[in-house]
């Protein structure tokens, strides 16, 4: 009786012991991650902060390149996050943010200094590229969904329903998203006429 409460005493100081490494290192993963996103963050404004809008875009390209390749290398661990997961996850969060900024000011705002240069246009349409690989070439679809949410957040779903009108941003909706859309501006279009009708 006294051997059984030993071992029982013991199995659960071991357990206790796993259990706070296990909180300890997701602590540190997790602290690790947002230091990574911070400095990214610091990094790109610092490089790019007075440069053209060219060099913005490059390196925003750039950015999104890497996070995709360091997301899509990693798939045989994919239950073990490692350094450059936690980047990949890191630059692709920063970078798809940024995305959102420019899909806002471009396809919503029309902001005229991304159509009147050439190379400007280029680069644009380069990151635009980049960032679909990155939502929709990957083993997950989180990227896909941090972008909406981004948009939503930022812009609200008016932005993000315009978007999808146009051909090269459809992706930015998943395919059941898209059907809801249409299902709503449906609905809304109905209900109009149904009120001018009453007019």
């Amino acid at each position: 009786m006294i051997l059984h409460f030993v071992f029982k005493s013991i199995l659960l100081t071991q357990l206790s012991l796993a259990v706070n490494s296990v909180t300890c290192n997701f602590i540190f993963t997790v602290t690790l991650f947002f230091f990574s996103q911070d400095i990214l963050i610091s990094r790109y404004q610092s490089k790019v902060a007075d440069s053209k809008l060219t060099v913005k875009l490059k390196y925003a390209k750039k950015i999104c390149d890497e996070a995709f390749k360091a997301l899509t290398g990693n798939e045989e661990c994919s239950f073990e996050i490692n350094a450059n997961a936690l980047e990949g996850v890191a630059k692709g969060r920063y970078v798809l943010s940024l995305v959102a900024d420019f899909l806002y000011k471009r396809f919503i705002e029309g902001d005229s200094s991304y159509t009147k240069d050439l190379d400007v246009e280029r680069e644009a349409g380069c990151l635009l590229d980049s960032a679909r690989k990155l939502c929709m070439e990957g083993s997950s679809t989180t990227p896909q969904l941090y972008l909406l949410k981004q948009l939503v957040r930022r812009y609200g779903f008016d932005c993000v329903r315009t978007m999808g009108g146009y051909k090269e941003l459809e992706w930015i909706l998943p395919p059941e998203a898209r059907q809801q859309v249409s299902k709503l501006a449906t609905m809304n279009s109905t209900r109009i006429d149904s009120q001018i009708l009453w007019i």
